[in-house]
């Protein structure tokens, strides 16, 4: 949810980022959005021959907070070529996202209910968007729009160390086994 709140802000920032900030024209705009999508291909790639090794919720944390600190890094900064950097670790930070949490997921529900809880992180997912939207036009009707993105991607980051801190405490005592398939609730890599 926290990752969707950031990707909802970003549909209203890059934008008015690209124009107000950096001072460019809607051609570097699709130039960054091409950028992205190379990265996030090529980070695609590598997380499918890493496989099951990034599959656990530690790393979809890190995923997150490491999409938060990217996103700041692309959307704060009043250079170009910073801003090139700060998408290209975004694609890569996203590509890390999207199998390894679907999966994580999956892992932490009981097998009667996959199809359920993908559908319910998708819904949750999209309203998290809306929901960054929104936020978004609030901080920067407050503040600056650079500002609001620091404030928006650090709340993010950390968001996502906390859970992670919190998932790492869970995790000494013994978990739950899941009666369905055998499992624990709490699959780690």
């Amino acid at each position: 949810m926290l990752l969707h709140l950031l990707y909802g802000a970003a549909l209203l920032v890059e934008p008015l980022y690209i124009r107000d900030v950096l001072g460019r024209s809607e051609d570097v705009f699709a130039a960054l959005q091409t950028i992205f999508g190379v990265a996030l291909v090529a980070g695609g790639l590598i997380v499918a021959r890493m496989g099951e090794r990034l599959v656990g919720f530690s790393v979809v944390a890190a995923g997150v907070v490491g999409s938060a600190v990217a996103a700041v890094i692309y959307l704060a900064t009043p250079w170009l070529v910073v801003a090139v950097a700060g998408v290209i670790a975004w694609g890569g930070a996203t590509a890390l996202l999207g199998g390894p949490s679907r999966t994580v997921i999956q892992r932490a529900a009981p097998e009667h209910e996959h199809g359920r809880v993908l559908a319910a992180d998708l819904v949750a997912g999209s309203g998290a968007e809306v929901l960054g939207v929104a936020t978004l036009g609030f901080l920067i009707e407050a503040v600056r729009l650079r500002t609001s993105v620091v404030l928006l991607g650090t709340f993010v980051a950390c968001g996502a160390a906390l859970l992670a801190l919190a998932d790492r405490r869970e995790s000494t005592s013994a978990p739950p086994e899941n009666a369905t398939n055998g499992r624990s609730a709490r699959h780690s890599p």
